[in-house]
């Protein structure tokens, strides 16, 4: 690595850029509601898996006191 800098430059910043991802998780795991956690998971899956893609299908949460307002 110490001989090629811009292969090590690479790998830093994508282990930052997943150690931040990390970070965010873990923070949504201790201040998000279960619902948000559950919602972000299947999201994050769907993701992965490229079933949706965010800029191609929103996706829209009603929780129940929302849905009798209508």
């Amino acid at each position: 690595m110490w001989k090629k800098p811009a292969i090590a430059s690479k790998f830093i910043k994508l282990l930052s850029v997943d150690l931040r991802e990390k970070e965010e998780q873990l923070l949504g795991f201790a201040y998000h509601s279960v619902r948000k956690r559950v919602a972000n998971a299947l999201i994050s899956v769907a993701e992965k898996v490229e079933l949706i893609s965010m800029r191609s299908m929103p996706v829209q949460l009603i929780s129940p006191e929302m849905e009798l307002l209508r």
